[in-house]
C-alpha cells in the first residue's frame, strides 16, 4: 500500500542522485521494496566516497560508515537515515538533514525493536545496515512474540559480539 512518507523518500533520492551513472531513477510509488532499499544503500556508499557503488552494505561499506547522530555534519547522510526510517515505518520528523529529537527518537525506537534498550539515540553502522534493507524488526501478522523476543535476545547478547554478522530480523 502507498505510504506518502516512502514516496517522499523516493522523490528525494530521485531529485538528489538522478544523473549519476550508478543511480537508477525510482518509481515514486510510495511502496518500500528492495529497489528503494538498494537505492538508499547506493546513496550511502556515494556519500561515504566509496568506489564500486553496488548497493550492498558489506565489510567495506561498514568500515567506512560512521555512527550517525547529532554530531554528523553531512546532511545527506542524515537524510538517507531519515528516508530509511520512513521506509521502515518510523516517524523521524521529516527528511530535513537535521538529526533532531524526532530523528533521535526514531533511532531509539528502531534500536529497541532490534533488541537494544540501552542506547544513546545514534545509529552505528550495523544498525544502519539493518535499517536500509527489507528485513522487518517489528512483529509481523504471522509472527509470534516469543520468537521475536528470542531474536532480540540473540542480537543483544550474541550477534552484536560477532563483528562480521548482520543483525537478525526481529519479526
Amino acid at each position: 500500500k502507498m505510504d506518502i512518507k516512502v514516496k517522499e523518500a523516493q522523490e528525494w533520492l530521485n531529485s538528489t542522485y538522478v544523473g549519476h551513472s550508478w543511480y537508477t531513477e525510482l518509481d515514486a510509488d510510495g511502496i518500500t521494496g528492495a529497489t528503494t532499499c538498494r537505492a538508499l544503500c547506493k546513496a550511502l556508499q556515494y556519500e561515504l566516497g566509496l568506489s564500486g557503488i553496488d548497493g550492498i552494505i558489506g565489510s567495506g561499506t561498514l568500515s567506512a560508515c560512521p555512527t550517525i547522530g547529532s554530531s554528523t555534519t553531512n546532511v545527506n547522510l542524515i537524510k538517507i537515515l531519515q528516508c530509511g526510517f520512513y521506509c521502515k515505518g518510523y516517524e523521524c520528523g521529516g527528511i530535513t538533514g537535521v538529526y533532531s529529537l524526532a530523528t533521535q527518537n526514531a533511532a531509539t525506537a528502531f534500536r529497541k525493536d532490534v533488541g537494544f534498550t540501552n542506547n544513546d539515540g545514534t545509529m552505528p553502522p550495523r544498525f544502519i545496515k539493518a535499517l536500509l534493507n527489507t528485513d522487518a524488526y517489528v512483529l509481523v501478522s504471522s509472527g509470534t512474540v516469543y520468537v521475536r523476543n528470542a531474536q532480540q535476545y540473540l542480537n543483544t547478547n550474541y550477534i552484536i559480539n560477532l563483528p562480521n554478522w548482520s543483525l537478525i530480523p526481529c519479526n
